[in-house]
């Protein structure tokens, strides 16, 4: 009797095949888009004077996309927050990358549209990130007079100088996230981002009287991820930290994926494995309802690295191993 080969959800070879091609294309795509973006009213002149192109040619970049496309790399991603240089994200190896919207992830320069479509070009998908429940004195938001007196939304400032916790259910707070002129999913979109990745504080949920905080964020990240998809049905929103929030039908619906760090270890040491059994059956959830898994580990022994690596494979979890912050220097961990 045959044996039957088994296929291994995302990873199976032909789908792999198949989403590369995919992938190729879009590339292809966006490398025009960038061009477009680049000259402005004199691409619109060129591509009028350009014939089509020859049938052999259509075939010969058919062929060399399908030969790309075969590359069998396992698919990682990175999460990089500060300090963003243009030409070492586009030449990092990663296919999924959540960047700051600023160069530097503070006071430095803005990410242009240019910027973000030369890195979708290099074949990645990009995204930013919101932090739901915590406002930053340098962001585009933050106005002078706040510094000497804090707004009522505002509660206190975290240990951090620059980050403050907000009552994230108030009206004030939300204009600034997603519903006042020039919000922050805005801004975000307008500048190209596939997506955005919505962090919640891994702190416990704020005590504020009789308010239900929990259910709070429930309708806050509810109401985000909406917005997101009305200004652009094909972006991606995801949950990043809070993850027991995925739970809720009404979370799972809206987002796309979800973002765990430190899975197995933490701080070099394995977790309980009570802890990572409550974890694992959240994502598990997630993978069952076809959305993605991102996660990452900060490890950096052999057989660490192995059992996460295997352990992501079977679970159809999409891995990243933290190297240091230079991104120069990090290469895949699971490839």
């Amino acid at each position: 009797m045959k044996k039957k080969k088994r296929k291994i959800g995302i990873f199976s070879s032909r789908r792999n095949i198949r989403l590369r091609l995919q992938e190729r294309i879009d590339i292809f795509l966006k490398k025009v888009e960038v061009i477009r973006l680049t000259l402005g009213e004199k691409f619109d002149r060129i591509l009028t004077g350009l014939t089509y192109l020859s049938l052999l040619t259509l075939i010969l970049v058919f062929i060399y996309v399908f030969v790309s496309a075969r590359k069998n790399s396992r698919v990682e991603w990175i999460y990089f927050s500060h300090d963003v240089n243009i030409e070492q994200v586009i030449n990092s190896p990663f296919e999924i990358v959540i960047i700051d919207y600023k160069k530097d992830g503070k006071e430095g320069g803005e990410l242009s549209k240019v910027d973000i479509a030369r890195i979708k070009a290099s074949g990645k998908k990009v995204l930013s990130y919101i932090t739901l429940d915590t406002a930053q004195s340098y962001r585009f938001y933050w106005k002078d007079e706040w510094n000497t007196t804090l707004p009522d939304f505002i509660i206190d400032k975290k240990s951090n100088n620059s980050d403050y916790n907000v009552k994230y259910w108030e009206e004030a707070w939300k204009n600034i996230l997603y519903k006042g002129k020039d919000n922050y999913v805005e801004k975000l979109l307008s500048l190209g981002f596939d997506g955005i990745d919505l962090i919640v504080s891994k702190e416990k949920n704020l005590q504020s009287g009789e308010i239900d905080t929990r259910q709070k964020m429930i309708d806050l990240i509810t109401e985000v991820a909406v917005e997101i998809k009305k200004i652009n049905p094909h972006a991606q929103v995801y949950l990043h930290n809070k993850i027991d929030l995925a739970e809720e039908e009404r979370v799972l619906n809206v987002i796309d994926g979800v973002v765990k760090e430190s899975l197995l270890f933490s701080d070099g040491v394995k977790r309980p494995e009570n802890e990572i059994k409550k974890d694992i059956d959240i994502l598990d959830k997630v993978v069952k309802a076809k959305k993605i898994v991102l996660v990452s580990e900060s490890i950096s022994q052999k057989n660490e690295i192995k059992e996460f690596c295997t352990f992501t494979a079977i679970r159809r979890y999409i891995p990243h191993i933290e190297k240091g912050d230079d991104i120069e220097n990090v290469k895949k961990g699971c490839s």
